[in-house]
């Protein structure tokens, strides 16, 4: 069923609303409905280059990422329409992945990544990772991450790791059957359990004629 022009963010928890980036001028996000309803537009007025990033699945919330008055990126959780911003990380901090429960989120902060704890409002680093791993997901105790390895340029590895052990293991292999004319994998994204993982690549096919000349 088809919902709305432009590209969806994220789905709310009770999955009602999809919220959508538009791609206009100026740029709109709305969130539009999965059944009966009208779109509502997201607005964040007192926000500076908003970009909303998802819904705070633990509260009513959207979180958004804005610049500080001297262009730090800056993470805030406005109400679903874009008001009340309220920080929740300090500026130059920048989330990548939230546990289905907000409880826990790892974050960018500058030196490195970090697992926060919303509920002791402490973080500890993350190790064992290498330059170009991706995280996906965190659980929900905050014991494991899932993260996404380049092995080779045709395949990704989806990998699950223990923050407290180290010990990490390969959850699956993502490629193509057919790679003729595949460009790039695109990056992977996996649902919080880890049964479902969805992907994109992009492919350039071409076709090639032969001509025979006149005299």
């Amino acid at each position: 069923m088809r919902l709305s022009d432009g590209y969806g963010f994220d789905l709310s928890p009770d999955k009602k609303w999809v919220l959508v980036w538009v791609p206009i001028v100026p740029v709109q996000y709305r969130l539009v409905p999965t059944g009966a309803a009208d779109p509502k537009p997201m607005t964040t007025p007192n926000i500076r280059q908003p970009r909303p990033v998802g819904f705070a699945r633990n509260q009513q919330a959207l979180i958004c990422v804005g610049t500080t008055a001297d262009n730090q990126p800056q993470m805030f959780a406005t109400e679903w329409d874009g008001s009340n911003p309220r920080p929740v990380a300090p500026p130059g901090t920048l989330s990548i992945a939230v546990s289905p429960n907000g409880r826990f989120d790892v974050r960018n902060h500058g030196a490195g990544l970090q697992l926060w704890d919303h509920m002791e409002n402490s973080g500890q680093s993350i190790s064992h990772l290498e330059p170009n791993d991706i995280i996906l997901a965190v659980s929900d105790d905050g014991h494991w991450i899932y993260l996404e390895r380049l092995a080779t340029p045709s395949v990704i590895q989806v990998l699950h790791e223990n923050l407290q052990t180290g010990a990490m293991e390969l959850v699956t292999e993502v490629t193509v059957d057919d790679m003729a004319g595949v460009a790039a994998l695109n990056r992977v994204a996996i649902t919080p359990d880890g049964k479902t993982i969805i992907f994109s690549y992009v492919r350039h096919l071409s076709e090639l004629y032969s001509m025979q000349m006149g005299n």
